[in-house]
């Protein structure tokens, strides 16, 4: 995962609407969407909060696609 860390070195305060207007081209739930006040709250107290939350879940959905492509190769 180490080639990904200058994707996630670019981000800025604006990483959680940019992920939401990605999510919402998706026609991803908003029902699926964090909507805590835990969560809330960490957003207003830094906007680093939300960096560090896109930067993990960007992770997370590069590890599954490099998951699904080991498996796909092996399968091959």
């Amino acid at each position: 995962m180490s080639g990904y860390k200058s994707l996630a070195t670019a981000l800025d305060e604006d990483a959680m609407e940019y992920l939401w207007a990605f999510l919402d081209r998706r026609d991803y739930p908003q029902a699926a969407r964090i909507h805590e006040p835990d969560f809330n709250q960490l957003l207003a107290v830094s906007p680093d909060s939300g960096i560090q939350f896109v930067q993990g879940w960007l992770e997370g959905v590069l590890s599954v696609w490099q998951t699904v492509k080991a498996q796909v190769a092996t399968a091959r």
